[in-house]
């Protein structure tokens, strides 16, 4: 399964949000390296382009920004008290593709490389 780590937030509302693949990531995976994905970071590259106009008052209240105070999204300012839980989930499959992704999600962690077609599609 995914490991996953909280930090601070309230515990008064008993919501769920969980960002997968469609909004965006929040910097690089442990095993970036392993895929080419050094300086992988979605929504910080998102607020660099905007240049501090990326505005998400919701998920800035719930704490998005908190998830690494060190270097926040900009425009994302962490918030003094989040309204929220949050954090980073990190897979455990070896793969990085979305149907490893997806079969995680759902307690199916795959352990060794999928290799439908590792030599591109047949011709016919």
């Amino acid at each position: 399964m995914r490991q996953f780590s909280f930090r601070r937030g309230l515990n008064e509302v008993q919501t769920s949000f969980y960002n997968c693949h469609g909004f965006g990531r929040i910097g690089e995976a442990s095993d970036a390296a392993d895929f080419d994905d050094v300086g992988a970071d979605t929504l910080g590259h998102i607020g660099e382009f905007w240049k501090g106009n990326f505005q998400v008052p919701n998920l800035q209240k719930l704490g998005l920004s908190n998830i690494r105070p060190d270097h926040p999204i900009e425009g994302v300012p962490v918030a003094d008290h989040p309204q929220g839980f949050f954090g980073k989930m990190h897979e455990v499959s070896v793969g990085k593709d979305s149907m490893d992704g997806h079969w995680e999600m759902m307690g199916v962690p795959v352990k060794e490389p999928l290799g439908f077609f590792p030599n591109g599609f047949p011709q016919d």
